[in-house]
C-alpha cells in the first residue's frame, strides 16, 4: 500500500507513477506544494541552474559578465539588480538553448524586450551597438 509521506494519502489515482512502475512517495497535490515551496526557497539556485543549462553560462562567467558591465544594462546603462536577461544571438543556434558562443551581454527585461523587435550586436569592447531600437 501506498502512503504519502506528506499527508498520508492513500489512494494511488493521486499518486505520480512513472514508466517503469515507480510509485512517488508523494501524492501528486502534495508534490505541486512541494515544488512550488522548493521553487520559492530556491529562486536563485533555479535561476543559475536555468541560465547554465540555456546559455551554457557558469554562475562564475555570468558574475564576469556584470563586471565587465558594471553591474549595468549593456544598453541604457541603468543598474542591474537581482533580474536581468541574457542576450544572445537567435540566428547562431537552433532551438531554445545556446551554444554559449553566441552570448553578447546582460541587459535589463525592458531592453531585452526591445532587442526582440531590432537588430544588435556587442562590439569589441562590450558595448551593444545596432539599428531598428524602438
Amino acid at each position: 500500500m501506498t502512503v504519502c509521506n506528506s499527508c498520508s494519502e492513500t489512494d494511488v489515482k493521486n499518486f505520480r507513477v512513472d514508466a517503469s512502475g515507480y510509485v512517488y512517495p508523494r501524492c501528486k497535490s502534495c508534490f505541486i506544494n512541494y515544488k512550488k515551496e522548493w521553487r520559492n526557497t530556491n529562486r536563485n539556485k533555479q535561476q543559475i541552474y536555468n541560465r547554465k543549462y540555456k546559455y551554457k553560462l557558469s554562475e562564475d562567467e555570468i558574475n564576469l559578465l556584470l563586471f565587465e558591465q558594471d553591474f549595468m544594462c549593456g544598453m541604457c546603462e541603468i543598474d542591474l539588480e537581482d533580474t536581468f536577461e541574457i542576450d544572445h544571438d537567435h540566428s547562431c543556434c537552433s532551438g531554445q538553448v545556446s551554444c554559449g558562443k553566441c552570448v553578447r551581454g546582460i541587459v535589463c527585461k525592458s531592453c531585452n524586450q526591445k532587442l526582440d523587435r531590432s537588430i544588435f550586436w556587442v562590439n569589441s569592447g562590450g558595448s551593444i551597438q545596432g539599428e531598428g531600437m524602438m
